[in-house]
């Protein structure tokens, strides 16, 4: 159970930092990312590209062991 706490606190950590970082270069673009539905956090951290579907231009989060993601076919995953 510490186990758990310990990691729930880390992500929090984490997710907090990344908004902050998200709000800065938000600004810096110009650019404004508007999300319904908690984020993911995940148990570490990893490469995470995006990508943007041209039918719906809805963001689409991509990392190793996301479900359906060996489906898409990202070049810079590979790097």
């Amino acid at each position: 159970m510490k186990w758990n706490m310990k990691l729930q606190k880390d992500k929090r950590k984490r997710c907090r930092a990344f908004i902050k970082a998200l709000e800065k270069i938000s600004s810096e673009y110009g650019v404004a990312i508007d999300s319904f539905g908690a984020p993911y956090v995940l148990e570490n951290p990893q490469r995470i590209t995006y990508e943007v579907d041209d039918d719906t231009e809805s963001l689409e989060s991509l990392w190793e062991g996301k479900e359906g993601f060996n489906s898409f076919t990202n070049k810079d995953l590979a790097k």
